[in-house]
């Protein structure tokens, strides 16, 4: 499972919001190269993300899981 760091989620979402990779770069201090890099890897990460089935979630349901699925249904 990809986990961004938190600066990789920050970079991301400014970035996403239009931000430059510079400006994000100053805003939390760092080298801009450190900034490109970090949202290059968060990038990445979000596209090695591999789906699951709804069987395979339900595979893995715990029993409150369970019973907070069909209280859900009702």
């Amino acid at each position: 499972m990809a986990i961004l760091t938190a600066f990789e989620r920050q970079a991301l979402k400014l970035r996403l919001q239009g931000h430059s990779a510079y400006a994000i770069a100053r805003q939390f201090s760092k080298e801009p190269r450190t900034a490109y890099r970090s949202i290059d890897n968060a990038h990445k990460k979000l596209m090695e993300a591999k789906t699951v089935s709804y069987t395979h979630l339900r595979a893995h349901e715990t029993v409150l899981d369970l019973v907070c699925r069909l209280l859900l249904e009702k």
